[in-house]
């Protein structure tokens, strides 16, 4: 007992982050995902959008600054889910069959999922509320890949007040339609609803750990909030235009130490000064879907500390991939019950989503693949900052380190790459012909619509000098070894998607 307590002690007080523990009993595990949030969308990155409950998570615990991703949601989860690069497990892009192995649209059978090996190997109780988007079609569903209960979209993009024409939900195994649903059905207030129900079956076996994730739709197309929600921000962008927000975005990012002292946003990237009344409302409508998902989290907060299971659980908060451009704002006519719709909010807003990064999502440039990630567990030094590149495929091998688990098979990702911050490795990409090799010297990034590769010192994060034609010999090696990687991960970048 004694020497359990000095260990304790000296997890908790360490100013090392490496040196931290989790608790000698199996954590509970919540995993907690954004969809299309940009980099710099939330408080704790240097918003202007109230997250409180989010933002408390990583004064808690450690904040990343170089999560890296796949920039498009199926194949980010698919990483998230397996700790696999996703072609190596069939979900190179969306949830529909390309004609390849790694464009199958859904998870491989043969590749166990996270919550297949913690329920299996560990005992967890395993849950799911919100987006699954990994396959649909017997033996995909999450409920065959190892959740034991789930509630939530199946397929992709959706309304946030009722279930779209051609999307499915389910329960349970049970398949949902619009009529199922409750007449003040809000699909973030959902989502929250059903993880907290979760968390109350959780807490009637208490001897058995819990894994939780949380896959909420915010802030995906299209934009729908609350009108008391959307008040709180109309106007305030109108009044400030596009440049102002972005560059107190990136003032707030240098005072927190999430950015180098001489950030800037170059000449040729700088955005209006002044935005339309359309813009502004697009935005309010964006800010509003994160806080309500901010008050989710804030929700399932509470909820754990209630059922008195916060002092041995990990929460962790991420999103799946940059913020999106891929539809310009359209409005609509306002639906009864909620004041207004929006396809999307547009490419300025998304520039300065992603702020100081360069391009959005389904590029892999930094505005695509970097991501928030915040880690809250149990005897982490707070606040810590974590600067060495992670990658959504090291989760997996995490918490299934924190369980106890050994994976049946290697994993493409690393367990806790934060406690090897020296760690020498390579970190590939591709979607939708789109590629990534990144070293610790360099980011070598192919943008298909350029048709050409640019090569970029790693310490350049704004990707503002292209330096490829003075390193010929370095990206003729990266070239390689990216081929050598597509050949062994069902890599085709060159498989035709279903976009025009």
């Amino acid at each position: 007992m004694v020497r359990y307590l000095f260990c304790f002690l000296l997890s908790v007080c360490s100013m090392a982050f490496a040196a931290t523990e989790i608790s000698p009993k199996r954590p509970n595990i919540v995993v907690i995902l954004a969809d299309d949030m940009g980099w710099s969308d939330l408080g704790c990155y240097g918003s202007e959008i109230a997250t409180p409950h989010i933002d408390s998570l990583a004064k808690q615990g450690m904040l990343a600054t170089r999560c890296y991703t796949v920039p498009r949601c199926s194949p980010s989860r698919a990483s998230l889910l397996t700790g696999m690069y996703p072609q190596s497990v069939g979900v190179g892009h969306l949830d529909k069959d390309l004609g390849r192995p790694g464009y199958r649209g859904h998870l491989d059978p043969s590749i166990p999922t996270l919550p297949e090996l913690l329920r299996d190997k560990a005992g967890y109780r395993t849950y799911m509320s919100g987006k699954w988007h990994v396959g649909t079609g017997d033996g995909w569903y999450p409920w065959q890949r190892g959740f034991d209960r789930y509630r939530g979209l199946l397929s992709g993009a959706n309304g946030y007040y009722t279930l779209d024409p051609g999307r499915k939900m389910a329960e349970d195994g049970r398949m949902l339609e619009a009529g199922d649903l409750p007449k003040d059905f809000f699909m973030t207030d959902d989502i929250t609803g059903k993880a907290i129900e979760y968390l109350k079956d959780a807490a009637k076996t208490p001897d058995k750990p819990f894994f939780l994730y949380v896959a909420y739709t915010a802030p995906h197309t299209p934009l729908e909030a609350p009108k008391a929600t959307v008040d709180k921000y109309i106007g305030s962008y109108a009044r400030q235009g596009f440049a102002a927000v972005q560059n107190k975005r990136l003032a707030r990012q240098k005072k927190l130490g999430l950015v180098r002292k001489d950030a800037a946003i170059p000449a040729e990237r700088t955005l209006p000064a002044v935005c339309s009344k359309e813009d502004d409302v697009n935005m309010a409508l964006y800010a509003a879907q994160i806080v309500e998902m901010d008050k989710g989290v804030g929700r399932l907060i509470d909820a754990l500390k209630r059922q008195k299971q916060w002092n041995n659980t990990v929460v962790m908060f991420l999103s799946d991939n940059g913020a999106t451009k891929e539809m310009p704002g359209r409005n609509y006519e306002p639906y009864p019950g909620h004041p207004r719709k929006t396809s999307g909010y547009g490419k300025a807003w998304a520039s300065v989503s992603n702020t100081p990064y360069k391009g959005y999502k389904i590029q892999t440039y930094e505005g695509g693949v970097a991501v928030p990630c915040i880690i809250r567990m149990p005897g982490m030094e707070q606040g810590a900052l974590y600067h060495a590149p992670m990658h959504f495929m090291d989760i997996a091998p995490s918490i299934l380190r924190w369980a106890g688990v050994q994976p049946e098979k290697p994993m493409d990702g690393m367990a806790e790459p934060w406690k090897k911050p020296g760690a020498k490795r390579t970190i590939f990409c591709e979607h939708e012909g789109n590629r990534m090799v990144m070293t610790p010297e360099y980011k070598l990034v192919y943008a298909k619509q350029k048709k050409a590769w640019e090569l970029y010192a790693i310490d350049d994060r704004a990707e503002l000098r292209d330096v490829a034609a003075g390193h010929k010999d370095v990206v003729d090696d990266l070239k390689k070894r990216y081929a050598d990687w597509a050949a062994t991960h069902q890599v085709d970048d060159k498989v035709k998607n279903y976009y025009p």
